[in-house]
């Protein structure tokens, strides 16, 4: 059976790592290719594991950059406790154990690093090397690797392996050209990385402001029940909607009640992710920093997120909602109509006073002795109306207040946003870079489910990266990893 899978972009995400399990599983016996190499099992923590996952390490960073770059975003993988027809699985040790087992043996500058994932009820070590670069040094073997039964030394020092084919086999003649080659475009070569100096990034927990929405609508609800006055049987109507008021009867009530809570609890599920939104710490704010010392020009950067929880980006935060009032409360049953025209011109005022107009901005003017209640009502509703027709003029229609966060594609400040299957991808504008620069990029706003099951919450965020410039060779890519907060409150 072939080796089928997609192999257009990397598997970084615990998920992907799995279908990749599983395709070698399901694959033939001679479907190994140049970027991956499996093994039924191997006793980690030995030097039969050693020489096995070093030698292949090697080989796989050793390769030409635009060959690697046709499989799986130029990654390369070593897949141990799976094979054709079989998962054998291995004796999981611990991660910095095997660093601490391999890293005198691959050096300093090779970038790699391993994960667990589960398949068939066992464990399997999934080995993933970077991309080589343009660049790149030459990567060998910088201390002799013993052999596994205590006879002498499998390969001397200074060894270079390569991948060829589905094999990783000692540098020839040829392989070394490339080699020097690819050393050699270091003259020329971008140097640019993007990090993040925050140390994890907050999880939206939608049932944590579930609950408190709930709580706040409970408590709004026991209070419009229970009328605050009594019905009064003296006062004169004021105003047409008095009359109006005056034969509601308590089921009308309770049908504005349910209209309001249901306004309510719209306003407050906007509020509260335009609250989450404008926290820093539920965005990403990324650094680009020149390690070089030369400057570059129009670097373009890319960045791909991926979490197993699903990524939303709301857009800038909306300021004219964080700074909205709640909807106006229905007029207690049973009130006066005095009191009810008070209510709507003490709330007619609160709302005109809010709306920020320079040329409008005057509070209502204060009534003169011997104005009725009901004509200064109808004045506070007129100026009411009038400015926000204005303030919504102004605004070219009046957009109404409500942030998507599920746009596919937005744009502003020099980042545009779409979406990428599962995840999101970002582009920047490109930027000049002066030697050693650092420079902040854009705060990129987020959403993080941090809900992906029954119990099961997202733990990390994974951030890939990709950078090209014009004056300079070649593209520069890496990744990293950030934890997933888990709220427990507001």
């Amino acid at each position: 059976m072939a080796f089928s899978i997609d192999a257009s972009s990397a598997f970084l995400l615990p998920s992907q790592l799995r279908c990749l399990a599983q395709a070698v599983r399901d694959a033939g016996q001679h479907d190994e290719s140049r970027w991956i190499e499996w093994k039924a099992t191997l006793p980690l923590g030995t030097g039969q594991a050693r020489v096995h996952l070093v030698k292949h390490i090697l080989g796989l960073a050793n390769r030409a950059p635009d060959v690697a770059a046709r499989w799986a975003g130029g990654f390369g993988y070593v897949v141990v406790g799976v094979s054709p027809g079989e998962v054998r699985g291995v004796a999981s040790i611990d991660h910095n154990d095997l660093e601490q087992d391999l890293k005198p043996f691959l050096g300093p500058d090779l970038m790699w690093n391993a994960e667990y994932i589960e398949l068939d009820g066992k464990d399997v070590l999934i080995v993933v090397v970077d991309p080589p670069k343009r660049g790149d040094p030459i990567h060998y073997l910088h201390k002799a690797l013993p052999h596994p039964k205590g006879n002498g030394v499998v390969h001397a020092e200074h060894v270079v392996f390569v991948r060829r084919n589905a094999r990783t086999v000692k540098a020839e003649a040829g392989d070394w050209r490339m080699l020097q080659e690819r050393f050699a475009a270091t003259q020329n070569r971008l140097d640019v990385e993007i990090i993040t100096l925050q140390q994890q990034i907050d999880g939206y927990l939608r049932s944590v402001y579930s609950e408190a929405i709930a709580a706040r609508l409970e408590e709004s609800c026991e209070e419009l029940i229970n009328p605050r006055y009594g019905a009064s049987q003296g006062d004169a109507p004021l105003m047409n909607i008095s009359a109006d008021l005056a034969a509601r009867t308590r089921g009308d009530y309770v049908t504005d009640v349910d209209n309001y809570l249901r306004n309510l609890e719209d306003f407050l599920e906007r509020r509260l992710l335009e609250e989450f939104v404008q926290r820093k710490s539920s965005g990403l704010s990324l650094v680009l920093v020149n390690r070089g010392d030369r400057p570059f020009r129009d670097v373009r950067f890319t960045v791909t997120l991926q979490a197993s929880g699903k990524l939303h980006y709301p857009g800038l935060v909306d300021d004219d909602l964080l700074n909205a009032s709640a909807p106006l409360r229905p007029h207690p049953y049973g009130a006066s109509a005095q009191h009810h025209a008070l209510n709507v011109l003490r709330a007619c005022r609160e709302r005109v006073e809010k709306l920020y107009l320079p040329d409008a901005s005057a509070p209502l003017p204060q009534p003169r002795y011997g104005t009725s209640v009901q004509h200064l009502a109808r004045h506070a509703l007129r100026a009411l109306h009038e400015r926000t027709d204005e303030f919504l003029g102004s605004t070219g229609g009046g957009q109404k207040l409500d942030p998507k966060i599920d746009s596919p594609r937005e744009q502003f400040g020099g980042l545009e946003v779409r979406e990428c299957g599962n995840g999101l991808t970002l582009e920047f504008d490109p930027v000049d870079l002066r030697p050693r620069e650092t420079q902040k990029l854009p705060h990129v706003p987020l959403l993080v489910g941090a809900e992906i099951g029954e119990g099961e919450f997202c733990d990390e965020l994974t951030v890939a990266w990709s950078a090209a410039g014009l004056s300079a060779n070649g593209q520069q890519c890496g990744l990293f990893k950030l934890p997933v907060a888990i709220p427990d409150s507001l």
